[in-house]
């Protein structure tokens, strides 16, 4: 078994086990004091900033968002470069997102007491959708800029950007009172278990032989 093999198989085990434990337990034993320790950071300031950061996590259906904005011209961008398989999978990664929303009734877990924004969120809180999203779009775009960006400084600076914003969404989440602390690790395991498969698939079809296309041959006088 190779290493990306393992790599999902060891990051599907730990979703799973973190799954079945926030279904089992409603709240971990560090949730609320890492929850309020966050909080303690509260100023208008923050406020301002770390709700905007938590508007590029939004995923759901009808809704216009940050992260929704760029995934569309990521995918004009790519599409008018003739790169449909990464447009594909862009498109993939930002629509499996949307299973968080099922995840979520189906470990039914309450969201925190605790939000400092209106309106209260009134939806189920394992896994943060915010979170996942954050991660699938954020991490398709460090894989894209590192398949295609050739100016390595360039690729480094924008790969770290993309990173810290991945992290910023799930901090906001605390900041503002709206998800646990393992709210907000499950959303990152779901997002990184997907993504682990995706890219894996993208790469496993492009590398697979096209049946229609002529294979060379060993053989003198006979393909091309």
């Amino acid at each position: 078994m190779g290493f990306r093999a393992w790599s999902i198989t060891a990051t599907m085990l730990v979703t799973v086990a973190a799954f079945m434990t926030a279904w089992a337990v409603p709240v971990w034993p560090s949730d609320e004091a890492l929850l309020l320790a966050v909080q303690d950071w509260q100023s208008p300031l923050m406020t301002t900033a770390l709700g905007a950061v938590s508007y590029l996590g939004c995923q759901l259906p009808g809704m216009v968002s940050g992260g929704g904005g760029l995934t569309l011209v990521s995918m004009a961008a790519h599409l008018w470069r003739r790169r449909v398989a990464d447009a594909l999978l862009l498109s993939a990664a930002v629509s499996s997102a949307l299973a968080t929303l099922g995840l979520k009734a189906m470990v039914g877990r309450l969201c925190p007491a605790s939000a400092i924004v209106e309106p209260v969120p009134q939806d189920m809180g394992f896994p943060s959708g915010h979170a996942a999203f954050a991660v699938l779009l954020g991490g398709v775009l460090i894989y894209l800029v590192w398949q295609h960006v050739e100016y390595p400084p360039l690729r480094w600076a924008v790969r770290a950007i993309l990173a810290l914003l991945v992290l910023a969404v799930g901090l906001s989440r605390l900041y503002l009172g709206v998800h646990w602390p393992s709210d907000v690790l499950g959303g990152y395991l779901f997002g990184t278990t997907a993504l682990i498969v995706l890219i894996t698939l993208k790469d496993y079809l492009e590398r697979r032989p096209d049946p229609g296309k002529p294979q060379n041959s060993t053989f003198p006088g006979v393909g091309i």
